[in-house]
């Protein structure tokens, strides 16, 4: 009878580092964070202020409003496509019906 005994500190250890590493990541971003919105608040260069603000809102995760507008927009704009798509092959086969009765009655 043969146990393989697992080591579980090791584990324990690599889950502590692994949450060590994000804190340190969470802390840089933090960092990085406040020294834009630093520049952001002193500029005076208004399109590098938009920049600067648009770069912020991308490392918050926040999803950049004109963004969520336009895909609102290509959502609207592919369904009427595919009723426009629709409507069209309607029309063409009621052509080619009218086309044969046409063609049928000369």
């Amino acid at each position: 009878m043969k146990f393989v005994l697992k080591d579980k500190t090791n584990s324990k250890e690599n889950a502590e580092m692994n949450l060590k590493k994000k804190e340190v990541k969470n802390e840089e971003k933090q960092k990085v964070l406040n020294v834009m919105r630093n520049v952001y608040e002193t500029t005076r260069d208004y399109s590098f202020k938009y920049d600067l603000g648009k770069c912020i809102e991308i490392i918050e995760g926040k999803e950049n409003q004109e963004v969520c507008e336009l895909k609102v927009a290509l959502i609207d704009a592919l369904e009427e496509n595919e009723l426009l798509f629709d409507e069209k092959c309607k029309l063409i086969v009621e052509n080619d019906y009218l086309k044969d009765i046409l063609k049928n009655s000369k």
